[in-house]
């Protein structure tokens, strides 16, 4: 039986009881024909129900993205709890088997602004809305990755003596988790320094979680979207959920220096236009094609411009074409939010291509890549870890976060897993000298990267929700 995946805004209450009495007459149909899912599920007479949450950025939602489908084949009745408009709708309420529900949310500042007074009074009623929530729906355990919207939700939890288990991904935790751990009986880490902050019995060292798909990219198929040849590797820029409108001008400005170089990739987030300075571009000049000797990078080759220098270049033309319907953004890491909505795709023209955003694709392209130039997020660094992706971090600046991405920078910095350019440094001339950097890093990066790739933490992950839930019972 398909469930039930209309948001519960407007009548929550009400709501929840249609659900609730839906997924009851579903468990009681299953728990009749018999669970055959691939584990087996804790004692109780009906299935167990699980609520996950957590929202505002694809960071906020991957690792729940990565749970799901095991929690449905071992025959849970699986619930979301997000914002109205928030990312997570657009990504989590497709799901087949997954009921999304939406409670009021605002944002939580460290700072003084009138918005606060009116924030503070949708976190208020996000709290009664998750509260009656969470009493329909009975769930054996809540399991939150954090984002504005996840407090009211675990606080909720709390009320009922229903157990919450937090995931944190940054060496330090987010203002939402930092509220929300007291009322947790679990918190898994992503960075071993992350403990230090916490100071806890509750926590957790997790590692990494990785989506599974993302291992399952075809390069050929992302050069064949792409456009592209074997002439220069390829480099793919992405920034975060709604993509990041600096790198984007950075690399803008930077085009004519990297494409006799490179082939450039560029996801510019969700809402993001393409560069005036793309449209009607002229076609480069062909005495400026890459010539002299090749440098490697992950075994595809970086030629220099002729006469051994960079040699200037003219961007892709701003020419747009139809593409594939994406329902949720590309990008793993950043903290700028997105909605949902298509993808616009950009033709691509002597080596650039620019995508507003990739779903389906990612996979493939992330295979094409042989660099990445991205934002600092905890869940992009560690995936491009996974890949084993020589990466170039460009973490948010303190003026516009908390500073969480410059100690994940810094993290992998020093671990020699990565360089760092700092925003405020950000140029043509400091970024040609870092991916040039990063192409003589060579296989010394590649053997650091091999043996610091995380361990799967989802067995780990489902074990810890299993044994919250039959504690629980």
């Amino acid at each position: 039986m398909e469930h039930n995946r209309k948001e519960a805004a407007g009548a929550p209450v009400a709501e929840a009881e249609r659900a609730d009495m839906e997924l009851r007459g579903a468990d009681a149909e299953r728990d009749e024909a018999g669970h055959r899912g691939g584990t087996a599920l804790p004692s109780r007479g009906k299935r167990k129900r699980i609520v996950l949450t957590g929202g505002g950025t694809t960071g906020h939602v991957s690792v729940n993205l990565a749970l799901i489908p095991g929690l449905l084949a071992d025959g849970w009745s699986v619930h979301y709890i997000g914002s109205r408009d928030g990312i997570e709708r657009s990504l989590i309420e497709p799901i087949d088997g997954v009921t999304y529900h939406s409670v009021s949310t605002g944002k939580l500042r460290r700072y003084w602004d009138r918005k606060n007074v009116t924030d503070a009074l949708r976190v208020g009623k996000g709290l009664v809305q998750a509260a009656s929530l969470i009493r329909k729906l009975k769930p054996d355990v809540v399991f939150s990755k954090g984002g504005f919207v996840s407090v009211p939700v675990v606080l909720a939890a709390k009320l009922n003596r229903v157990p919450a288990i937090i995931h944190e991904s940054d060496v330090t935790p987010g203002l939402a988790n930092r509220i929300a751990i007291p009322c947790a009986t679990a918190v898994c880490t992503t960075f071993p320094e992350t403990a230090a902050y916490i100071k806890s019995a509750k926590v957790v060292q997790a590692g990494p979680l990785v989506r599974p798909e993302l291992y399952s990219g075809d390069a050929e198929r992302g050069r064949r979207l792409c456009g592209f040849d074997r002439s220069r590797p390829v480099l793919l820029v992405m920034g975060g959920s709604l993509g990041s409108r600096r790198l984007n001008e950075a690399i803008y400005e930077a085009l004519p220096e990297l494409l006799p170089r490179w082939q450039v990739v560029h996801l510019r987030g969700k809402g993001q236009a393409p560069a005036q300075a793309a449209a009607g571009a002229a076609p480069r000049d062909p005495a400026l094609q890459p010539s002299g000797p090749i440098v490697r990078i992950g075994g595809a080759p970086i030629a220099p411009a002729a006469g051994g220098d960079l040699g200037p270049a003219a961007p892709a033309d701003g020419r747009s074409a139809t593409g594939a319907e994406a329902s949720r953004p590309a990008g793993t890491g950043g903290s700028e939010e997105a909605d949902g909505g298509g993808s616009e795709l950009m033709e691509a023209t002597d080596g650039y291509r620019s995508f507003e955003y990739l779903s389906e694709e990612l996979p493939d392209v992330l295979a094409l890549a042989d660099a990445v130039l991205s934002r600092a997020g905890a869940n992009a660094i560690f995936e491009l870890l996974a890949l084993r992706k020589p990466m170039l971090l460009v973490p948010l600046t303190l003026a516009q976060s908390r500073g969480d991405q410059i100690r994940n920078a810094a993290s992998f910095e020093a671990a020699g897993l990565a360089r760092v350019l700092p925003e405020e440094k950000l140029s043509t001339v400091t970024l040609m000298q870092e991916l040039r950097a990063l192409a003589d890093s060579g296989p010394e990066l590649d053997a650091r990267m091999a043996a610091a790739a995380p361990a799967d933490p989802l067995p780990l992950l489902h074990r810890l929700i299993r044994d919250a839930a039959e504690r629980r019972g």
